[in-house]
């Protein structure tokens, strides 16, 4: 062999290995060691439900979600529950209806866990309402859910603070509103816009 070949093949060589360690290297970069990609953002009521508010949006962990509904262990049964993602939007300023909106979509890996949350949130509000608030049951575009209204904090004037709050799969919708001319109608109608 000649050393032009010897010389040949050994960059032959050397260019099999290189290839060899890129695929490895590859290989490692996808490797189940590294944790997902986060899920994407949860979809909102859009602002243009609003337009006459000032809205905001952001992202909800699984402490700023239980913040938002104090609920003790909440937190901790997130996970058990499958808890996904969580947006919110809050709309808030002077509508002739509404002064303060707070619009919430939660979305679970399954939807026995998407429907105890909403159960909990339902069956515990004394612990974000405080005592005394109005429950009923609700259906709303094919979601099941309840209607809630807040109880009289005694403060004057009392806006009416109302909350829609429905399933369906494995996501869970949230809508509240106060306003001093805020009416279940109003909010269910406002709530047929959540995704």
């Amino acid at each position: 062999m000649t050393r032009r070949a010897a010389t040949a093949r050994h960059r032959l060589a050397i260019a099999a290995a290189a290839t060899v360690v890129a695929a490895g290297i590859a290989a490692c970069g996808s490797s189940a060691s590294h944790p997902p990609a986060p899920a994407p953002p949860a979809p909102l009521l859009p602002a243009r439900a609003l337009p006459e508010l000032h809205s905001t949006a952001r992202a909800l962990d699984r402490a700023a979600l239980a913040l938002a509904t104090p609920i003790p262990g909440l937190r901790e049964r997130l996970d058990g529950w499958g808890f996904r993602r969580a947006g919110e939007r809050e709309f808030t300023g002077r509508s002739q209806d509404l002064v303060h909106v707070v619009a919430r979509t939660v979305d679970f890996a399954r939807p026995d866990g998407a429907a105890a949350y909403a159960r909990t949130l339902a069956a515990r509000t004394a612990s974000y309402l405080g005592s005394g608030a109005e429950v009923r049951t609700l259906r709303l575009d094919g979601r099941t859910g309840w209607l809630i209204r807040a109880p009289n904090c005694g403060c004057h004037p009392q806006p009416p603070a109302l909350i829609v709050l429905v399933h369906r799969g494995r996501r869970v919708s949230f809508l509240s509103a106060a306003g001093d001319a805020a009416s279940p109608a109003r909010v269910r109608a406002l709530a047929r816009g959540l995704p």
